[in-house]
C-alpha cells in the first residue's frame, strides 16, 4: 500500500498549464460525468489537477509525457489516489519502459517500484494457489473457468504483476457447486455464506475466505452463474461459456478462461452494472487490452451480437468509449459509430437506468434480481429467503455478538428493506482511508438502535392506522 495523505497536494499552485494539457482534461473530466470512475470514493481521479490528470493518461496510452512540476508530497498524494484504482504497478511498467524513470522523483520511483514488487510477490503466491485448486478441482472431476483479475493478468498485460490480484474468482456448473465446496473447504477454505443453497436463482456466487494455515491466501469467489440479474436476462449460459472456454498458458500450468469476446462483454458487465457507482480504472484498462486483440471485423460483429445477447450492449460501448480517452483505444473505423450498432433491448435500457440511478428502491432492485421463469414453488423458496435468510447469511450481513440478537436483526433487515422499499434513498459515497484505500467495513448497529428504527418506521403507518380506525367509529 503507497503512503501518504490523498487530501494533501490537491490544492496545488499550479503555474501556466498548457492550453492543450487543459483541452486533454476537459475531454477526460466530460467522459467522468458519464462513467463517474470509482465515484463513491473520496478522492476521486477528478480531484487532480489537469497536468497530473493528463501525465496519467498519457502513460496508460504509452505516450511520453512530460512530468508535472510538484513536491514530493504531491506526487505522494498522486498515488494514494491511484492506489484504489489498481493501476499503480502497471503505471511503474510503463514508466519503466517509455524511459522517463530519470525525469521523476526518486523517491517517487521507489514508492512506484515497492508497489510492483508487492504485486509480485502477491500474484505469484495467487499463481500458486490457483494451480493447487485447479489440480484439486479437475481430480474431483470439476472444471472450472478463471474469471477476472487472475485470467487476465495472464492472458492480455505485458507483465503478470501489472494486474493486480485482489481474489480468485472461478465458475462452475451448478450441479459442480457442492462437490466444488468439499474441495475448497479440504484446501484450507470456509464459505462465508450459503448463498446457493438458500437460492441458486436470487444469487450468483459465494465467498471462501482461508482459514488455518492458509490465512496467508488470498479469497476465492465461487460463481455458478456470471450475474444475478436474472429479472432482465438468463443469459449467458454457464454451459455455453464453459463450451467456449480458451486455455491459457501460464508458469504455473494451463488454465481456462472465457475467449476474447465473451470476457470483453462480462468485463464490461461487471464494471457497468454490477459496480458502476465504484467503478476502477484498472477495469477500463482490461476493456483496453481485451479490445486490441480482437480480429476485424469477425470478432467486432460477434461483439456486437453478444453484448446485445447479454443485455450489455450499452455497458460495452460505455466501456469503450472510456477506454478511447484514458488508453487511446482505436476501434475500426466501421464499428467506431455506436448509432450503427444493433440497438439494446427494452429490458437492458431499464436495467442499465436502474443501475446508473443515484436513488434506488429495494423493489425495484427486487425486479432486476427475480428470475421469471421460476415455478410457484421456487418463487415461494425464493421469498423466504430474502425475508427469513439463513443465519450465515444474516451474520454476513449484520453482525451480532449473541445468538439472542437473531431477532433484532431479522427486524433491522425488515425495516431497511421497507424503509428503501418506498422511499428512495441516496446511495452515499463510501469514505476512503488514509492510505486512499475505500473503507468498506459496515457500521455496527447496537440491538437497541435497531429496536427504535423498526418501530420509528412503523410509527407514521400506526398513526394512519389509528386515524383511519376512529374514522369508522365515527
Amino acid at each position: 500500500m503507497i503512503p501518504g495523505t490523498p487530501r494533501e497536494g490537491l490544492q496545488r499552485q499550479v503555474s501556466a498549464i498548457p492550453e492543450k494539457t487543459v483541452l486533454q482534461a476537459a475531454e477526460i473530466r466530460s467522459a467522468f460525468k458519464e462513467s463517474q470512475l470509482l465515484a463513491d470514493s473520496m478522492p476521486s481521479l477528478t480531484d487532480l489537477d489537469d497536468d497530473f490528470l493528463v501525465f496519467v493518461s498519457l502513460i496508460l496510452k504509452g505516450e511520453t509525457p512530460v512530468p508535472p512540476e510538484a513536491t514530493q508530497d504531491e506526487w505522494r498524494s498522486l498515488l494514494s489516489i491511484l492506489n484504489p484504482h489498481g493501476i499503480v504497478p502497471l503505471l511503474y511498467w510503463h514508466v519503466c519502459s517509455l524511459g522517463i524513470k530519470d525525469q521523476l522523483p526518486q523517491d517517487t520511483v521507489q514508492l512506484l517500484r515497492t508497489a510492483f514488487l508487492a504485486s509480485v510477490r502477491r500474484n505469484t503466491l495467487a499463481k500458486r494457489q490457483l494451480a493447487e485448486i485447479i489440480s484439486a478441482f479437475e481430480g474431483a472431476g470439476i472444471n472450472p473457468l478463471v474469471l477476472k483479475g487472475a485470467a487476465l493478468a495472464e492472458s492480455v498485460y505485458p507483465d503478470p504483476a501489472t494486474r493486480p490480484t485482489g481474489d480468485i474468482d472461478l465458475l462452475v456448473l451448478p450441479h459442480h457447486m457442492a462437490g466444488a465446496r468439499e474441495v475448497l473447504g479440504a484446501t484450507g477454505y470456509r464459505c462465508k455464506a450459503g448463498y446457493f443453497d438458500a437460492s441458486e436463482d436470487l444469487y450468483c456466487q459465494e465467498e471462501f475466505i482461508p482459514v488455518g494455515a492458509a490465512r496467508t491466501r488470498v479469497g476465492v469467489d465461487l460463481h455458478w452463474r456470471v450475474h444475478r440479474f436474472l429479472g432482465v436476462t438468463d443469459r449467458p449460459r454457464t454451459e455455453d461459456l464453459l463450451e467456449r472456454a480458451v486455455p491459457v498458458d501460464s508458469s504455473s500450468g494451463t488454465l481456462k478462461t472465457l475467449n476474447t469476446v465473451d470476457s470483453l462483454v462480462h468485463s464490461a458487465f461487471h464494471a457497468c452494472l454490477n459496480h458502476n457507482r465504484s467503478m476502477r480504472l484498472v477495469w477500463i484498462c482490461d476493456i483496453a487490452l481485451l479490445a486490441r486483440q480482437l480480429r476485424a471485423p469477425g470478432d467486432w460483429k460477434l461483439l456486437q451480437t453478444r453484448s446485445v445477447d447479454w443485455c450489455a450492449r450499452l455497458a460495452v460501448e460505455d466501456c469503450l468509449k472510456m477506454a478511447q480517452t484514458w488508453c487511446g483505444l482505436k476501434i475500426p473505423c466501421e464499428f467506431s459509430d455506436f448509432a450503427g450498432w444493433p440497438a439494446p433491448t427494452g429490458e437492458e435500457r431499464t436495467l442499465f437506468c436502474r443501475q446508473s440511478l443515484k436513488k434506488e428502491r429495494s423493489l425495484d432492485v427486487l425486479r432486476l434480481h427475480w428470475p421469471r421463469s421460476l415455478s410457484p414453488t421456487g418463487k415461494a423458496k425464493a421469498l423466504l429467503s430474502v425475508l427469513f435468510p439463513p443465519l450465515d447469511i444474516l451474520r454476513s450481513r449484520y453482525p451480532m455478538s449473541g445468538k439472542w440478537q437473531i431477532p433484532l436483526r431479522y427486524l433491522q433487515r425488515w425495516s431497511s428493506w421497507l424503509t428503501r422499499g418506498f422511499t428512495p434513498a441516496t446511495r452515499k459515497r463510501r469514505p476512503v482511508s488514509v492510505s486512499g484505500t475505500p473503507a468498506n467495513k459496515r457500521p455496527v448497529r447496537s440491538s437497541a438502535s435497531t429496536f427504535l428504527q423498526f418501530f420509528g418506521f412503523l410509527r407514521p403507518y400506526w398513526k394512519q392506522a389509528s386515524s383511519f380506525s376512529c374514522a369508522l367509529r365515527r
